[in-house]
């Protein structure tokens, strides 16, 4: 039983690891242009527009007919005034439009309050067309970050393949590694030489280690088929990504390519889609609170009321989006920099295991450690390389999506 586990354990890795789909390559670049050919959300919003600018032109005809009557009435103020105020004679162009305007509006012109100008003309003049357009700018303003969101997606998903499928071949190194020293274990044993717990020890830690394997194939294979459907490809189509440190030209002496807090939170404050939307509402508001305060003086009345009211929730609201876009921009930039410390710790503990390495090389020269020793210790060096690259790849993607945040969103 003993003798036939590490030929158990090399048909468990041949299962694990094989695969019968031929496998193509595939760029981050490739990817991100396959994810992004289903126009459909985009589309979406484009037909949503031209709604939008069906209401927007509407509004913009209701505005041309409202300043044609309300010319019609001063025209009409001012024969009238003309003829049975002050007195004079009317050319008969005049009089005939002046006989016209009667027959329209009454025997004298209306005499309206301000409450009735503001609810019969200015309101549905001045708001309209403004809450319409405003409505397009929003709009426009929310379609461009789908792509970039799309994009940020995609990066992470590629980025998570990578780890894991590398986290996966270092797996199982190691557990080739200790496979190779339970067969030494088991010829010490049938010397003599170790006792028969130990072997059975062993035995569990390999059971544990294939366990862990298996774990994580079954995540990778996951994180594939995850992949494969952002695509829109079969979940049993294969690829190899392309490593995104494949363009670093020495990846244990990578350039900082981060901007300060500050240069993000103010890039970030004039340009995310949020605060842009929450500005526009305001700045709406804003002019329909002037509007209404020109035509009425009573602070108590309803639509001076609402209008204040609306003013308010619309700062509110801005002040909000402003204060949730900091927070998230801060956070972000948070973990930036813990990706990008933790990558200086790492390229310093590569180091230390390169040293140590040479050092158990020259013991091993001497005869004072076995070659499995030094099998180990190249392993540390594996993995202290693949923790170089986990972290790199971590701090360069939330390069790529601090740039995001900062720029017209989505959030990080």
């Amino acid at each position: 039983m003993l003798k036939k586990m590490s030929a158990l354990i090399i048909a468990f890795l041949l299962t694990i690891n094989c695969s019968v789909f031929a496998e193509s390559e595939i760029s981050i670049d490739q990817t991100i242009e396959l994810a992004t050919e289903d126009q459909s959300v985009l589309e979406r919003i484009d037909s949503t527009l031209e709604k939008l600018w069906d209401n927007y032109n509407a509004a913009k005809e209701r505005k041309k007919q409202i300043e044609s009557t309300l010319a019609s009435l001063e025209a009409f103020e001012e024969l009238y005034e003309k003829k049975y105020e002050a007195g004079e004679s009317l050319t008969v162009e005049e009089s005939i439009e002046l006989e016209g305007y009667i027959k329209k509006y009454g025997d004298e012109p209306p005499n309206y309050t301000n409450q009735e100008m503001l609810d019969l003309f200015i309101i549905p003049r001045d708001f309209g067309y403004k809450s319409a357009y405003a409505e397009i700018e929003k709009l426009r303003n929310t379609k461009q970050t789908i792509i970039p969101g799309i994009e940020s997606n995609v990066r992470e998903l590629y980025n998570q393949v990578i780890s894991f499928q590398a986290a996966l071949d270092l797996q199982d190194s190691y557990l080739t590694l200790n496979i190779e020293q339970h067969d030494e274990m088991v010829l010490n044993y049938e010397l003599g030489e170790i006792k028969p717990e130990d072997l059975i020890l062993s035995e569990m830690n390999l059971s544990i280690m294939m366990m862990q394997v298996e774990q994580l194939t079954n995540n990778l294979d996951t994180l594939k088929m995850k992949f494969n459907k952002l695509i829109d490809v079969s979940i049993t189509e294969e690829f190899v990504l392309i490593d995104t440190l494949s363009s670093v030209e020495d990846i244990f002496a990578a350039e900082p390519l981060h901007k300060s807090l500050e240069v993000y939170l103010e890039e970030a404050l004039m340009n995310r889609a949020e605060i842009k939307n929450a500005r526009i509402d305001y700045e709406v508001k804003e002019r329909e609170d002037s509007i209404i305060r020109d035509f009425l003086s009573n602070e108590l009345l309803t639509d001076r009321v609402s209008a204040e009211v609306a003013l308010v929730e619309a700062a509110y609201n801005l002040e909000q989006a402003e204060v949730l876009v900091v927070d998230d921009v801060s956070d972000g930039y948070v973990t930036m920099m813990t990706y990008w410390k933790d990558y200086l710790l790492s390229v310093e503990s590569y180091k230390l295991q390169v040293d140590a390495y040479e050092h158990m090389k020259r013991q091993y020269e001497l005869g004072q450690i076995s070659s499995m020793d030094l099998s180990f210790a190249d392993y540390q060096i594996e993995e202290a390389i693949n923790k170089v690259e986990t972290n790199l790849r971590n701090y360069m993607l939330s390069i790529e999506k601090m740039a995001i945040a900062s720029g017209i969103g989505p959030a990080y």
